[in-house]
């Protein structure tokens, strides 16, 4: 019980990881399409 609920947190910290990467990501290619459609 105990080891599944540390594989979930594991699990739940990198989908957090990845999701916020993903975010970041996005922000960044969003600045980056704005600057190249209004320049």
């Amino acid at each position: 019980m105990l080891f599944c609920l540390t594989i979930y947190i594991q699990n739940s910290r990198s989908f957090l990881f990845l999701l916020n990467i993903k975010q970041h990501l996005s922000k960044k290619i969003k600045k980056f399409l704005i600057k190249n459609y209004f320049i």
